[in-house]
């Protein structure tokens, strides 16, 4: 199990119990403040045996970059940007991940460089995804330019054989299509057709 944006560990504590002695959670989080606090959850909660803490933030790339400054009582709110904490990113193929069943991505409007980088990974191991697009907006009531962003992550995912569901204000739930199965159409068509991709 993948956990990027991992926060201080609230679904990585449960994730740890849940995989059991043999199976194994990956909790990426790139915030110094926030990182300390997931390892010290980790310990006080006693699942640093199947949770393991990385502090990277995940892109296209193998870089080193900045957070925007953390706006406090919204710490889990800062994404990639300027003026915060530097942290070495990395894409998740170069981990080589293998026995992958669950990946969820929290990332603050990161997510397109989360999903590009991971194409390899996804394509051979078929994860289910679950993943917050465009976090703090209503992809129906946001912004055109935040709608367009949150229908072009979904259509990498379409493209990258998912059907997606939605499951929340700003949550999507991707599962993997069965082989053979119709693609969804092209994202130049999807603005205007965005519930051919959802699945209520």
């Amino acid at each position: 199990v993948l956990d990027v944006g991992a926060h201080i560990g609230t679904h990585a504590v449960d994730l740890g119990r849940i995989v059991g002695p043999k199976g194994r959670v990956y909790a990426f989080e790139p915030q110094k403040k926030l990182y300390r606090e997931l390892v010290w959850n980790l310990r006080l909660n006693k699942v640093t045996k199947t949770v393991v803490p990385l502090r990277f933030a995940l892109g296209t790339k193998n870089a080193v970059i900045e957070m925007n400054r953390a706006t406090p009582g919204n710490e889990g709110g800062t994404g990639v940007g300027k003026g915060g904490d530097k942290a070495e990113l990395r894409t998740l193929d170069s981990f080589r991940f293998e026995n992958l069943s669950l990946l969820k991505i929290d990332v603050e409007g990161f997510e397109d460089p989360v999903l590009k980088g991971a194409k390899k990974t996804i394509t051979a191991q078929r994860p289910v995804i679950l993943i917050e697009v465009q976090g703090g907006y209503d992809l129906d009531r946001a912004p055109r330019p935040r709608q367009r962003n949150g229908w072009a992550t979904i259509d990498i995912l379409s493209r990258l054989g998912y059907r997606v569901h939605r499951v929340g204000i700003h949550d999507f739930l991707a599962l993997p299509r069965k082989k053979g199965t119709r693609r969804p159409l092209s994202f130049q068509r999807t603005f205007t057709l965005k519930d051919r991709y959802f699945h209520t």
